[in-house]
């Protein structure tokens, strides 16, 4: 049967789901219940990213029918895309909960990788910076001492959570070790797009530390790297307007603030949540 897993574009999720129904209208249903019951729960998160919350739980409740003829990992990925529907549609309490059952659901049954994807994501479904400081620790030193792939696989998403965590707490020093940490994790699964996101963290805090000129160069570079790939970088875009600002330069600053201005205020998150970004750029492209 196909690896539908490797199918997987999380930048994507409409254009997965099509390819995961192919497979599923070409599979018997009737004959292996593991693996059409771990379909479903993909196919559940196709939807949940896309936030169409009907067919997110229509999805889930065709997986949960064939828990008992399937194996314990399809009941671990169940309850990670229901931890993640809850979390996603602000249900954090009810995440929570399921998040800890696949934590050790996972953990009992050696399947590491999806353990260490419990622990993230019960980081981030956790309701106090303490509690998401100590549940990003926790994974890391699990995958850490995993000798399973898929479990450090990991580690980079895991020392990136932690780098935000620290600098949310005040803490840009603690960030800067942990965006380097993840950069050479990142660099050992060779995934350009990651790659470019860790070196974009490392310069930010870099900015916050007041090494501008180390930080404009870093974000120069993957400044050239996504035009050459006809990517519109508007969080580069937008570090470029504070170096040039900061270092007093701005006709520089300008031109770059508009242009994140500009991709960032199209984004109802971003208008919503972060209206303080917003009004810094609209003051440097004055």
């Amino acid at each position: 049967m196909q690896d539908f897993d490797k199918l997987w574009n999380y930048n994507n999720p409409a254009e997965t789901a099509e390819k995961f129904i192919a497979i599923l209208n070409n599979t018997d249903t009737g004959e292996d219940k593991t693996y059409i019951a771990q379909l479903y729960t993909q196919l559940a998160r196709t939807q949940s990213l896309q936030g169409n919350w009907d067919d997110t739980y229509a999805y889930l409740d065709k997986a949960k029918l064939l828990l008992p003829d399937a194996d314990k990992v399809s009941e671990v990925r169940y309850l990670l895309e229901l931890g993640r529907t809850y979390n996603s549609s602000g249900k954090k309490s009810e995440a929570y909960n399921v998040f800890d059952k696949a934590w050790e659901l996972g953990k009992s049954i050696g399947a590491d990788g999806y353990t260490a994807d419990a622990g993230h994501m019960l980081a981030i479904a956790s309701d106090t910076p303490e509690k998401t400081l100590t549940w990003n620790l926790k994974t890391v030193e699990f995958a850490s001492q995993s000798d399973q792939p898929e479990a450090q696989r990991w580690l980079g998403s895991l020392y990136n959570n932690l780098g935000w965590t620290y600098f949310d707490d005040g803490d840009p020093i603690k960030a800067l070790d942990m965006f380097e940490l993840a950069l050479v994790e990142r660099e050992k699964q060779g995934n350009p797009e990651n790659i470019r996101i860790a070196k974009w963290c490392i310069a930010r805090i870099k900015r916050e530390l007041g090494h501008i000129d180390e930080a404009l160069s870093s974000q120069l570079d993957l400044l050239e790297e996504d035009e050459k790939l006809g990517n519109q970088p508007m969080f580069v875009y937008e570090e470029l307007a504070h170096c040039y600002s900061l270092q007093d330069q701005p006709d520089k600053a300008k031109p770059y603030a508009q242009k994140a201005y500009d991709l960032l205020s199209q984004d109802d998150w971003y208008i919503k949540n972060e209206p303080e970004r917003l009004e810094a750029l609209q003051a440097i492209s004055k």
